[in-house]
């Protein structure tokens, strides 16, 4: 992350404070790189309506505006034509998203360890804290003093502010530490190790106010956070795993879970229904697949609200629905198949033409039976429903000629 900083300055203190200047100011316009690649990435792997969390693009905005402005003050501060008011406001600026990086940082990780009220106190002490340090900025002259390479801001602003960020850091470590039995593994194990890296950078930052580690220490715990809770593999396994027009899981998930049941712990204890849509390639032919898609967003809804049991649902096919049951009891499992029956049996939307029907069938897990061969059994249950379906179907349009 361009920590050679430190050092480059003390060996060239001969070449001018500007040509310093260009040697240290690069390690922020990498980082500034590095979060516009990994903020557009974010927007990629999610786009705006399908975000988990605004937590990222919180990160994301407080640093990217950090080393935004420490680029900046490190030319301000360095050029004698530019007014000290500009100067000032500059660093204000630098200041102002540090400390909200810090607060939006403390406030993620005690909202998803602690308990609500304990976080809720935590959260109104950091809150407080956060206005001093803001208000020190102002209250306080922000002093300048001449480095070896570099002119850099010195004074009780900038040292309450610093230590602000010191503190939060340590605190959140301190609980992700004391609650780490109910933290999410890999949020634990990146962010623990990075945020204990940012500490010992703003601790030398405190010491030696020369060393300009801020802008990469916030980098650093960006990039943690978007590998942590973006976890953007994760996100393309998830959107892999589902099926697009219903939100159901789909057939990969269905083979990836059929093949951890598969296991024979499991033998016995999976049973399943298998639904299927009747008529749909002839709604497709009839009234294009507009209708048909609807007809299946209408179905997935009816056996999602007479399924509320089941372990998982998939949609298996075109028109075909797989819905697993692992350890349920045997009265909730018929309850589902009987209210699935009901209401499955003539569904009416004012988007269709016609009125549309489902075929059922059911097997309940017999003792060592492997979870394939359930569903299998399941299957052809649905086989003997659809035809049942067909034969009703047949004597209801025989007894509507003979009416006629």
């Amino acid at each position: 992350m361009g920590f050679a900083i430190v050092v480059i300055p003390y060996f060239r203190r001969g070449i001018g404070i500007m040509n310093n200047v260009a040697v240290i100011i690069r390690p922020e316009v990498s980082n500034i790189v590095i979060l516009t690649f990994l903020i557009m990435y974010s927007f990629y792997c999610y786009g705006k309506q399908d975000r988990k969390s605004d937590v990222f693009s919180i990160f994301a905005f407080f640093s990217l505006g950090h080393n935004i402005f420490a680029l900046v003050t490190e030319c301000t501060v360095n050029m004698p034509q530019i007014s000290e008011a500009v100067n000032d406001l500059c660093h204000v600026v630098f200041f102002i998203f540090s400390v909200g990086f810090s607060f939006a940082y403390a406030r993620y990780i005690s909202l998803r360890t602690l308990p609500k009220k304990v976080a809720k106190r935590f959260n109104i002490v950091a809150q407080v804290l956060l206005v001093i340090s803001i208000i020190s900025i102002f209250a306080f002259d922000i002093n300048y003093s001449n480095g070896s390479g570099t002119r850099y801001s010195t004074g009780l602003g900038p040292m309450v502010c610093f230590t602000y960020g010191f503190l939060l850091f340590i605190l959140s470590d301190a609980i992700l530490i004391k609650r780490r039995r109910d933290v999410d593994f890999g949020i634990l194990i990146t962010l623990l190790p990075l945020s204990a890296i940012a500490i010992l950078l703003l601790l030398i930052q405190i010491i030696v106010p020369e060393f300009l580690f801020t802008g990469s220490t916030l980098t650093i715990i960006t990039i943690g956070a978007f590998f942590a809770v973006e976890n953007p593999v994760g996100t393309f396994e998830h959107k892999a795993m589902i099926d697009e027009s219903t939100g159901l899981k789909n057939k990969n998930c269905f083979e990836r879970d059929m093949g951890i049941w598969s296991d024979e712990a499991y033998y016995g204890k999976i049973s399943a229904v298998v639904c299927d849509v009747n008529n749909l390639k002839e709604v497709n032919d009839k009234h294009g697949h507009l209708e048909g898609d609807i007809m299946i967003e209408v179905a997935a809804k009816e056996i999602v609200i007479g399924a509320p049991h089941a372990t998982s649902i998939y949609r298996f096919g075109g028109d075909e629905f797989v819905l697993l049951y692992r350890d349920a009891e045997k009265s909730r499992f018929d309850s589902d198949v009987k209210r699935l029956r009901k209401l499955t049996r003539r569904i009416m939307d004012e988007r269709l033409h016609d009125e549309m029907t489902i075929a059922i069938g059911a097997a309940w897990a017999r003792e060592g039976e492997k979870p394939q061969d359930t569903v299998e059994r399941a299957d052809h249950n649905m086989y003997r429903d659809k035809e049942e379906l067909k034969r009703e179907a047949e004597i209801a349009e025989a007894i509507g000629y003979m009416a006629e």
